[in-house]
This record gives structure tokens, C-alpha cells and sequence, in this order.
């Protein structure tokens, strides 16, 4: 039994991205991943049959870890809602 390899978990294997999840982890639109990918800027894409194509998970996570990261300083609240601020705004307004 210890001879045998361990079994692949679905983590070890290469996991492959559909443009829906590709745009969903990138935040960027299917235009823009095919005009960076066009230039050479974005890792390409997979042939996975004939109508398939998808984007290997790990060399898009290595893409998003060489991206410089922003000078610019998020405003405090970073875009979040706080339902209990907006609820004291909306008592102040009566």
C-alpha cells in the first residue's frame, strides 16, 4: 500500500477556466482577455474540443500574482455597504 501513489485530489490536478469563470476571477471582460491574449499580454488559451477552449487556473493565478500592485490608497469604506450607515443616513434625511 505504501508503494502506491496517493490519489489525486481535484487541487492537484490542472484546473481548467471557462471564459465565464475567467472574467469572473480577472474581472475583466471576454473583449479584453482576447485583446491582451492577442498582444501576448494574457496567457492563452486551451483547445479543449472542437467548439471548447479554457485557461489553465494556475498560469492565470501566476498572471494575477505578477500584476503590480496599486499605489493608490482605497477609500475606507472600499466600495463596501455598511447596511447599518446607511440606515442612520436614511434616519438623518426624515
Amino acid at each position: 500500500m505504501s508503494d502506491q501513489e496517493p490519489k489525486k485530489t481535484p487541487s492537484q490536478d490542472p484546473k481548467v477556466l471557462s471564459i465565464k469563470q475567467l472574467t469572473e476571477v480577472t474581472g475583466l471582460s471576454a473583449v479584453t482577455v482576447w485583446r491582451r491574449e492577442k498582444i501576448g499580454k494574457f496567457p492563452r488559451r486551451r483547445q479543449l474540443g472542437s467548439r471548447r477552449v479554457g485557461w489553465i487556473a494556475r498560469e492565470i493565478d501566476a498572471w494575477i500574482d505578477a500584476r503590480p500592485v496599486s499605489a493608490i490608497i482605497a477609500p475606507a469604506n472600499c466600495g463596501q455597504y455598511d447596511r447599518e450607515e446607511a440606515r442612520i443616513r436614511r434616519e438623518e434625511i426624515k
